[in-house]
């Protein structure tokens, strides 16, 4: 078997072993032994391959793949690929591709690994109003394309999600605690032809804060506990809870 080495990364080892043999040969209750022969097993290691991240492009447009483990590659399928015999060949698929990648590392050992280039699909986009977005423990939300369309869309990384305020001003993304209450915004734009179409969402905070107590240690001739006390007078920070 192939013994996992960790430290940088998880390698395959080269395993060996060393095999004897001696053969004998039994007649008439007389056994004989012959000389002994020794021959190794070499178990080389197979390789680790990386395709990368699956990748997102515009009609018409190009992406670079990229694959490691090993010292040559081939992909398949070879359509729409200039380099399919390289490690880094260039895609521009018109439709969705998964391509999958054969990596032979030095010793003659492959395996394989797989990535999808999606393209971009034009479609009319329809807009949400009045989408209710709760904050999350930490007070936050990113408000995501998911979020406000309607319908089903290809993927959000082919969007972008801007918020405005009631005087047409940019809002960050993500909204916070200082958003609660407001209606705000929100376009949304096809990052690949630039249609886009308007929501508004409204900020609400359901969830309490998590507060944290450390516990307050004072000599015997202190008489005040207030927090503000002990915090602005004594100077321990630890008086107030933090959330």
């Amino acid at each position: 078997d192939l013994v996992r080495s960790r430290g940088l990364g998880d390698v395959y080892k080269r395993q060996v072993a060393t095999i004897v043999v001696t053969a004998t040969y039994t007649n008439a209750g007389v056994t004989c032994s012959g000389p002994t022969s020794t021959f190794t097993i070499t178990v080389n290691p197979t390789p680790i391959v990386d395709a990368g991240a699956d990748k997102t492009i515009c009609p018409g447009q190009s992406v670079t793949l990229s694959a490691t483990g090993g010292v040559s590659c081939s992909w398949s399928p070879t359509a729409f690929l200039t380099g399919a015999n390289t490690c880094n060949p260039v895609a521009n698929p018109p439709v969705t591709t998964l391509y999958t990648v054969t990596v032979t590392n030095a010793v003659g050992c492959s395996n394989t690994d797989q990535v999808l280039v999606q393209v971009h699909v034009d479609q009319a986009l329809v807009c949400n109003d009045n989408v209710q977005v709760s904050l999350d423990p930490d007070g936050q939300v990113v408000v995501s394309p998911d979020m406000v369309l309607e319908g089903t869309y290809d993927n959000d990384a082919f969007y972008t999600v801007q918020i405005f305020n009631n005087q047409n001003l940019p809002q960050p993304n993500p909204v916070t605690c200082a958003n609660v209450g407001q209606t705000l915004k929100v376009r949304v734009r096809d990052n690949c032809n630039g249609n886009f179409c308007w929501g508004t969402i409204k900020v609400e905070d359901k969830l309490g804060p998590e507060l944290t107590c450390d516990n307050v240690t004072v000599n015997c001739a202190v008489t005040n506990y207030t927090p503000a006390y002990l915090a602005n007078v004594l100077g321990i920070a630890a008086a107030n809870p933090t959330a």
